[in-house]
């Protein structure tokens, strides 16, 4: 018998756990996706016919991923002031967290220096050098087989920052402190807690997959041409029968590849 995987959470500030939880991604909520959604229903513009009007509320790719992983939210407020420079910030927040744990002893803020990264890697033209630090006050332990690909929140309601992409391994280090690029260089701006900072993906530690990049076959080119059958015969999608419907096509395909 194998025991299920599994990831576990704990937050060093009381109540961060009850109030703003690490939640599955798939009950995250967005405006601008409940907004096209009310689109799509309203003005029928999930139209797979000749002119074309899919829509992205109906794009498996982007649905998929905003499905997919984990959220991370900010704990608490926290106002970013920044003054036209590129290395220059400020950043305050309503409470101490060290009152709430005396055993506390970083900032809920702190930056990395250009000459960690963008010194190097060049930043965006609309956006920091230095890039933010923001500790959660997570800790996480996993299954050993299991690692976390930090990424950004994919399709966010602001513009105001980025998460960076890395790996976390719960064997070198255990907490979430999380890099933001920041990208209002003139101005100040309120992040509220709660907002998402970055999506969390499980993937494995070892990979153990056979990349086989060959030229195409008479069995690829029929399931090339039932995909866009089954994707197109309709005005208005019926998204179970196009699920189904593409998954035998695509098992077919893989009976007939050989091994």
């Amino acid at each position: 018998m194998f025991k299920k995987k599994y990831i576990r959470f704990v937050n060093e500030i009381p109540g961060v756990d009850i109030t703003h939880p690490i939640i599955p991604a798939r009950q995250q909520k967005y405006k601008w996706f409940s907004s096209i959604n009310k689109d799509v229903t309203e003005h029928n513009l999930d139209n797979h016919g000749p002119d074309k009007k899919g829509n992205t509320a109906r794009c498996p790719g982007i649905v998929d991923l905003l499905q997919t992983g984990y959220i991370v939210t900010a704990p608490f407020d926290f106002v970013i002031r920044t003054d036209g420079s590129k290395d220059n910030m400020e950043w305050r927040m309503n409470i101490d967290p060290a009152l709430l744990n005396k055993d506390i002893k970083s900032p809920y803020i702190s930056l990395h220096p250009a000459n960690q990264l963008h010194n190097y890697s060049p930043s965006r033209e609309d956006s920091l050098d230095v890039i933010l630090k923001v500790n959660t006050y997570w800790r996480y332990v996993g299954s050993e087989d299991v690692l976390l690909l930090q990424m950004p929140i994919p399709y966010p309601d602001h513009n105001l920052f980025t998460a960076c992409h890395g790996i976390i391994d719960t064997n070198k280090y255990n907490e979430l402190k999380l890099q933001l690029q920041w990208h209002k260089l003139n101005g100040e701006y309120t992040v509220k807690a709660g907002t998402p900072l970055c999506q969390l993906l499980p993937i494995p530690r070892n990979f153990d997959i056979n990349l086989r990049v060959e030229e195409i076959t008479d069995h690829d080119r029929l399931a090339n041409n039932s995909y866009v059958y089954t994707t197109m015969h309709q005005f208005s999608r019926n998204q179970v029968l196009w699920k189904s419907s593409i998954k035998k096509i695509m098992d077919k395909l893989r009976k007939s590849i050989s091994r």
